[in-house]
Order: C-alpha cells, then structure tokens, then sequence
C-alpha cells in the first residue's frame, strides 16, 4: 500500500494469509489480549495498538492486572495516573510521540514514538524512575503523563531525564 499498489491486492495479500480478524469489539479485546498474554508467555515481545482512549485504558487495565498476577509488577509503591490508574515498579511503558526536549543516551538522542521504558522505582514526589531500552534516567515529568503496561502515551518534555 506504501508503494502506491491497488490497496484491494494489500488487502488481499492480508486475507490470503489469515491476517484479517473480524467481530465485535468485545471479541476482538479478548482475541488480541489473548494473543499478546501468549506471546509474552513464550518470551517474546508483543505491542498491541487500539484505535480508541477507552479500549485502550481497558486493554492497559488488562495487561497490568495479567502482570501483577504473574508476578512481574510489584503494587508496592503507585504513581497515580489519568483515568484511575497507577503505576507500578515493573510496568511498561511506550511512548507515542516524539519529545525532543526530552533527551537520553547522555543527550546523544532524544524520546521518540515507539520506545520502551520500564518503571524501575517510583519516587516520593510522585515522578518514576524509568530504564529507556538503551538508557537509565529519570522521567522529570508529573506521572499522570504515564499509563502502565502496554501504553501508548508520551512523558511531557519538562526536562530531560537524567543519567
């Protein structure tokens, strides 16, 4: 579709290979939740995407009950977040846009859309402590700019985290 093909030929090429998934959105939740708990079961990395804030938050919900219950997220300590949630040493967070200001790698780099943070310690003050992918800092930002686990927000560029 990129190349500027017939999108009916994308389209079909999805189909022929079993990749195209309908019904309804409770049913379709329960399929892709499924999927990514068993891609995580078997040590791989899965990233799912919803096309709305609420199924969204209700997938995150979701995902951060499943790790608590594997015991991967510790509910020890919790930074309050939008929409009643909270985070959690352990939770996983994906940014979703990119953030200039917001620097890491010693400044060499910058947070953009699609990386990985886990929260590693979650401080007095309410801010967390998060290891980036290639990087360890703090998140200087309020943490009602964080959902947890397999999020798609952005930490706000206050300042950049620090080594």
């Amino acid at each position: 579709m990129r190349d500027g093909d017939d999108p009916r030929a994308a389209f079909a090429w999805y189909g022929d290979k079993g990749r195209i998934v309908a019904g309804n959105q409770d049913v379709m939740s329960d399929a892709v939740f499924a999927a990514w708990a068993s891609d995580l079961a078997k040590g791989l990395s899965s990233l799912v995407t919803a096309a709305d804030t609420a199924t969204v938050t209700a997938l995150n919900a979701r995902a951060q009950a499943w790790h608590i219950a594997a015991g991967t997220v510790d509910t020890r300590q919790a930074a309050a977040l939008r929409a009643s949630q909270h985070a959690h040493v352990g939770d996983v967070i994906i940014t979703r846009l990119n953030r200039r200001r917001m620097l890491v790698r010693g400044g060499r780099d910058f947070v953009k859309n699609g990386d990985t943070w886990t929260v590693t310690k979650i401080l007095p003050d309410g801010d967390v402590i998060a290891r980036h992918t290639r990087h360890r800092g703090r998140i200087g930002c309020p943490p009602t700019t964080w959902p947890p686990s397999a999020s798609s927000a952005t930490p706000r560029p206050s300042t950049a985290p620090r080594a």
